[in-house]
């Protein structure tokens, strides 16, 4: 962690220790206390974003929002940058400073991919899916989004959850988090195409750009095996980096004594 980082978030946190501790705590005021996360230091080490969680209680809602604020690194002018109903999530820079990309549940409760300038305006939704963004990293260059989403819910499996039928078959429709990337700038039709690099029924639980922004490691796991894996940004090229077969192989060994 650099130094300014550290004292950006030990300032928030003394902060919110003096408050705690200048009154006599209560779950009135542990509802009422605002929580502060997900700082981030702008390429220029100058600005900062963060998120600040506020309840909301309404005589038709009772939620925690969290919306996305901005401030100098010294703490300074601090100002709220997205305002809606919902919550906007995990701000991240891009590599020259001028966006910000974050997550939001805006539409139809589904965590999709934002762009917002880092001077404020209106926030561009650039995903529009089925299911709900995991986690996202910008590519070197600030040319790609790369991010993590599970398989999203058949119609059938809609069906039920609505109709509350919550019986299930053990094992049965497994959803995977798979790995995509969708260009930054449109298309020469007004559109953004996300690719689908991952396939296979095993789950991408971690992932981030090589500094030359031409191939993506990423962690594949299933009940097996949790391997590192290399690839381009097309999908291809892949290469595996590390082998835990044994852990298989120690499973196999054990079935074979049982039998």
């Amino acid at each position: 962690m650099s130094s300014t980082k550290l004292i950006f978030t030990v300032f928030l946190f003394l902060s919110t220790v003096t408050f705690a501790n200048s009154q006599t705590w209560t779950p009135e005021i542990q509802v009422k206390t605002r929580a502060v996360a997900s700082p981030r230091i702008s390429p220029d080490g100058k600005r900062v974003t963060y998120t600040v969680n506020d309840a909301v209680m309404t005589a038709d809602k009772s939620e925690f929002v969290t919306q996305i604020w901005m401030a100098a690194v010294d703490g300074t002018g601090n100002y709220q940058l997205t305002f809606n109903e919902k919550s906007s999530t995990n701000p991240k820079w891009s590599p020259d400073g001028n966006w910000i990309a974050f997550t939001s549940n805006r539409k139809d409760n589904k965590n999709n991919l934002y762009l917002l300038r880092a001077n404020g305006g209106e926030a561009e939704q650039i995903t529009d899916l089925k299911s709900s963004i995991s986690d996202f990293e910008w590519s070197p260059d600030g040319n790609w989004i790369a991010y993590a989403m599970s398989d999203a819910k058949t119609d059938d499996e809609d069906k039920n959850d609505k109709g509350k039928n919550d019986f299930r078959w053990v094992d049965e429709n497994q959803k995977m988090a798979r790995l995509y990337v969708i260009p930054v700038a449109k298309d020469a039709n007004g559109k953004r195409d996300p690719k689908k690099l991952t396939s296979d029924n095993r789950n991408v639980t971690g992932f981030n750009w090589s500094p030359d922004g031409t191939r993506i490691v990423f962690n594949h796991a299933d009940a097996q095996v949790d391997d590192l894996f290399t690839m381009n940004r097309r999908g291809t090229a892949i290469r595996r980096v590390t082998h835990t077969d044994n852990v298989f192989e120690i499973r196999a060994d054990w079935g074979a004594v049982i039998r």
